[in-house]
């Protein structure tokens, strides 16, 4: 499936297209969403704690 581009943005989605799009889910949860809720809360660690603590909060 090709991308979409700024000349054919108004015309009907194919087939294949609307098929993709459908396949999709409705609702999607944010990964943040989920560590906060499955992880973070449940053991009382704030999202900064997590951040200084994590190898990824590094700053250059």
């Amino acid at each position: 499936m090709r991308d979409r581009n700024e000349a054919d943005a108004f015309r009907p989605l194919t087939l294949e297209e609307q098929k993709a799009v459908d396949k999709q889910p409705k609702n999607p949860f944010h990964p943040g969403e989920m560590l906060l809720e499955e992880f973070l809360e449940p053991m009382r660690v704030s999202q900064a704690a997590f951040a200084q603590k994590s190898a990824g909060a590094e700053r250059v």
